[in-house]
């Protein structure tokens, strides 16, 4: 299948609700357009550029899981974050519907190798004590600061996000 059709039908596929319009483009480009990186979604030119040394010697599976991948950046957000995960979640369980469990599993390895098992555990008090008493435990000499990379990190928020909704809990914890 051609990059043309692999992409319309990932849209359609995956994505029924975003770009109907057919505005996005997907196409090899430079070292420059995918930023030094396999893939790159540029949301301002509505292109997704793929490297043509590494793309083509994926797998079928491979190359649909990482156009998802990318247009997850679109619509689930820019970067590997909870948002970006949580949309490349959904179209995990999108591939299990349409049969097509190597890409559901590539995804889902995608997923963690950005977030272990970050999406697993609820973004609430339990779930951050949890995490946390479980990364101090493992090192009783963390830091404050540390600990609250380390759990940004894990849930896949913004460092200030972990502060603000769960600093004090956090540096109860810390000896």
């Amino acid at each position: 299948m051609n990059l043309d059709d692999q992409f319309n039908d990932i849209r359609v596929n995956y994505f029924p609700n975003w770009d109907k319009a057919c505005h996005w483009k997907l196409d090899y480009g430079t070292r420059t357009q995918t930023r030094g990186n396999t893939g790159y979604c540029d949301s301002a030119a509505k292109m997704i550029y793929l490297d043509s040394r590494t793309v083509p010697r994926m797998s079928d599976a491979g190359q649909v899981a990482f156009i998802i991948h990318e247009i997850c950046h679109e619509v689930g957000a820019a970067y590997h974050n909870r948002g970006w995960a949580e949309r490349m979640e959904k179209a995990a369980q999108r591939a299990e519907i349409l049969d097509q469990v190597d890409v559901a599993r590539i995804i889902r390895s995608e997923i963690y190798s950005y977030f272990g098992n970050g999406l697993t555990l609820e973004y609430n008090s339990a779930g951050i004590h949890d995490y946390a008493q479980e990364v101090v435990h493992r090192n009783s000499e963390i830091t404050f600061d540390e600990l609250i990379r380390k759990t940004s990190n894990f849930f896949g928020y913004r460092a200030s996000k972990i502060s603000r909704d769960f600093g004090d809990e956090i540096r109860s914890m810390i000896g």
